[in-house]
């Protein structure tokens, strides 16, 4: 069953990036949103996004592996006093409690959030913008990068699983634990503090808003909202984690756009592509 999930998971995520590419360039989106891995090898952008989502990936995966150990070994936890600032806030957001709500706040969490990262990737590379897809990848690399010391030197529990928060879990707000078994092996239990979600998404619409066609911008600012609501009352994360989260996404926004501006950017965006290179065949 699960592995069934997930790959419909990634099917209904493909189907999203379609649909912000339509919503952004108009018709012929499947097949524009398919040049973009065909493109690939030749260009200097498309490189570099997969190379930082790759490793921003892999560090992921092995930081949450290792994660429970290193914060046994290191004897902290900051959920108490998050807990005594909030009170009882996030169990007042699932007072709303509704299971439409619940289904649509559960796709924004699992499909809206991965769909608007590669989306707006596949967007700016599809209007002939490399450097603003090169900004996509650098927003995602570079809000982890912030993110990552808070989840290993300030570890927070998510609500849900932290006694006396009032906080329901997945199962009594209408969703099946399957979407846990999606979630977990990507975020550990106590890596809540900033909300990730909700600073690479703001990074994102800002973005977004800045450089892209405004149907995308439009898309992309109701798809956050829904991705940022998702994460307090779905139980994944405090107010708290979301209000720093916004400050992060800010921030990393603005460090990426500074890095675009440099030489060294403007270096990788010029640098040979593959196709280019001796003995390589164009066609490929």
């Amino acid at each position: 069953m699960k592995p069934f999930l997930g790959i419909l998971n990634i099917v209904l995520i493909a189907l999203c990036v379609v649909a912000y590419v339509r919503v952004a360039h108009g018709a012929g989106a499947f097949g524009r949103s398919l040049d973009v891995w065909r493109d690939l090898p030749r260009k200097a952008s498309s490189r570099w996004i997969a190379i930082l989502w790759l490793l921003v990936f892999v560090v992921d995966l092995v930081q949450t592996k290792s994660d429970a150990g290193l914060t046994a070994s290191l004897r902290l936890d900051f959920t108490p006093i998050i807990h005594q600032l909030e009170g009882s806030l996030p169990a007042a957001v699932q007072t709303l409690a509704w299971p439409p709500l619940t289904v649509l706040l559960a796709i924004a969490y699992l499909i809206l959030f991965p769909g608007l990262l590669f989306g707006s990737a596949h967007v700016f590379d599809r209007a002939g913008d490399e450097r603003n897809a090169l900004m996509v990848g650098l927003v995602y690399a570079i809000n982890y990068l912030v993110c990552l010391p808070f989840y290993v030197l300030f570890p927070v529990l998510e609500p849900w699983s932290f006694p006396g928060s009032g906080v329901l879990p997945l199962s009594d707000l209408h969703v099946h634990p399957w979407l846990m078994d999606l979630v977990r092996p990507m975020s550990g239990i106590d890596n809540c503090f900033p909300s990730y979600h909700t600073s690479l998404t703001v990074s994102l619409v800002m973005l977004a808003r800045d450089a892209g066609p405004k149907p995308f911008a439009r898309a992309a600012t109701w798809s956050g909202a829904l991705v940022v609501a998702s994460t307090v009352y779905l139980g994944f994360h405090w107010v708290l984690d979301v209000v720093f989260g916004v400050i992060a996404g800010v921030i990393c926004h603005g460090l990426a756009r500074r890095f675009i501006e440099s030489s060294l950017a403007r270096s990788l965006l010029s640098s040979t592509s593959f196709a280019d290179a001796p003995g390589s065949d164009p066609r490929l």
